[in-house]
This record gives C-alpha cells, structure tokens and sequence, in this order.
C-alpha cells in the first residue's frame, strides 16, 4: 500500500472445542506468566491444540488421583452422612487439583 508493505497474515484454522477449566488455567499461566511462549504458540497455531490436550490429561489425571485416594481413604457412606461424604470428596478432589496444578498447568 503506497510506500509502506504490510504483511498478509493469517492464523491457521483452531481446533473445535472447549478447552476446559484446566485449559483455561494454563492459558491464564501463559499469558501472565511467559508471555513469549504464548506469542509464540499462537503465532504457530499450537495454542488451542495444546490446551486441549493440557485439559483432557489434567482431568484424566483429577480423576485418578481422586480414584486412588479413595482406596487409602474410603469415604464414609453417602447415605448415612451427606454432609461428610461431600466434605470428603471435596477435599479429595482440592488435593488432586494442587497436584495437577503443580505438574501440568505450571510446568
């Protein structure tokens, strides 16, 4: 245009599909945190896939974590107290999620 040159550029086509609670938290991480390897992951299109991917063994992970705590520490009947078995899961559940965090979404 004129005397000045300007890039045609464009992104590659994303991925379909949402990248999750655990996505989005690396996202967040990328963004605040390395700044450069965010800019360079979207300028090559790998953002999307790569948070996909973060977010599915993220959960994966959660899921076995919790599954394993459970057979050291079986949780007491559902039926019986409502309110202990939910405090149970949920801090089965925190503790995993500092795992995950600390393996996956902060690497």
């Amino acid at each position: 245009i004129g005397e000045y040159q300007i890039p045609d550029l464009e992104l590659p086509q994303q991925t379909p599909g949402d990248i999750g609670k655990y996505g989005q938290m690396r996202l967040d991480y990328l963004k605040n945190c390395t700044p450069s390897e965010y800019n360079r992951m979207i300028l090559t299109g790998s953002l999307k896939p790569h948070l996909l991917e973060i977010n599915q063994q993220a959960t994966q992970e959660v899921e076995r974590l919790i599954q394993q705590s459970l057979k050291q520490n079986p949780a007491p009947s559902k039926e019986a107290d409502p309110m202990e078995w939910t405090r149970h899961m949920n801090t089965l559940k925190a503790q995993a999620e500092e795992i995950v965090m600390r393996d996956w979404i902060l690497k």
